[in-house]
């Protein structure tokens, strides 16, 4: 009776401190992402949403963050660890792995995305209708995009003529689709490759979105620059949906406050800066920045529309079939939300 009573009075003890104010458990969250901790995405988002999440929470949520480089920090590896709760939130690129998010990944067809601020808009208005279903088991935290551009090594490229035959990093199928329509060589790898591999001649060029011109410092690599948008790059902000639901209420609440409608408007402001720094980048090396001519962007519009047709085709014959009616909700979300 004796080891019964002592034990009646560890357990109640046990409780009466978990229940005291001040000593409720702290909810450890695991974020990981694929780039340096360094980087501009990283720090001005990624950290800054975290210490947030963290102070709405008060004291009751502490998030460790896994970039480039960490145990969890892979790029082809977001999708799947966030998916088996390996960590509990993520921040990956839409087109790696490939094909994994082919809904998603239609906001970056040629010619579909006016504008970022648009396109960010757009793509979460038609998030809430048709993309979920790509993200099983996962509380979809934001969907964004940047728009990219071609930057080269050597050869200035004042047509599309020019790109023929240079061999040019491709941030996904999409990319690579329409870089292989112009006569371009697509060439896959993660953006972390794209600094050495630049340097030693394995590429020609790149598309990426402009702030990696600063922040992967590939402006000391690359002397030209084409102003027009190659395409959208596309990003996923998730949490693994059974951790979300376990969450206690007020932690719960702290990240919706600062995630889905309440993120997406935030995302203009932080590109704005992240593109002015890297063009900023290529002007202190005097690289050529230019612009094709109108002639030039037509006969590419042209071109790409084979592009589209041949994309939505290859979905829809791989078993996505409301690829169309997605795309075709991507363009009237885009309408509606460039009104606004």
């Amino acid at each position: 009776m004796c080891k019964q009573r002592l034990r009646s009075t560890f357990a109640a003890l046990a409780m009466a401190v978990m229940a005291a104010p001040g000593l409720a458990q702290v909810v450890e969250l695991k974020m990981s992402h694929y780039l340096p901790s360094v980087n501009v995405i990283s720090a001005d988002f990624l950290g800054a949403w975290a210490a947030e999440v963290e102070k709405r929470a008060g004291g009751k949520a502490k998030i460790t963050i896994y970039p480039a480089g960490s145990s969890f920090g892979q790029i082809d590896r977001q999708l799947d660890q966030v998916k088996s709760g390996v960590v509990d939130i993520a921040f990956g690129l839409v087109g790696v792995p490939r094909d994994r998010l082919p809904r998603t990944e239609l906001v970056e067809l040629p010619f579909l995305a006016p504008d970022r601020s648009t396109a960010n808009k757009a793509l979460w208005a038609v998030a809430k209708k048709d993309l979920e279903k790509e993200y099983p088991g996962l509380k979809l935290l934001a969907l964004t995009v940047d728009m990219t551009y071609l930057h080269t090594k050597g050869r200035a490229v004042k047509s599309i003529d020019d790109l023929k035959g240079l061999r040019v990093r491709a941030p996904s199928v999409t990319v690579n689709k329409i870089l292989a329509d112009i006569g371009s060589v697509p060439v896959n790898m993660p953006p972390v490759q794209v600094y050495e591999s630049l340097e030693k001649g394995v590429i020609d060029g790149t598309v990426f979105a402009w702030d990696p011109i600063a922040s992967y410092r590939l402006a000391e690599v690359l002397d030209n620059h084409v102003d027009n948008v190659v395409s959208a790059v596309s990003f996923w902000f998730a949490m693994n949906e059974k951790k979300y639901n376990a969450l206690p209420p007020e932690v719960r609440a702290a990240i919706d406050a600062v995630s889905g409608d309440n993120l997406i408007p935030r995302f203009d402001a932080w590109f704005e800066k992240w593109s002015k720094a890297g063009v900023d980048a290529a002007k202190a090396r005097r690289s050529s920045i230019v612009k094709l001519p109108d002639a030039e962007v037509a006969r590419w519009k042209k071109n790409s529309e084979k592009v589209i047709e041949d994309r939505l085709v290859e979905l829809e014959g791989r078993g996505v079939k409301d690829a169309r009616a997605v795309y075709q909700d991507m363009q009237a979300a885009m309408q509606a939300a460039s009104k606004k």
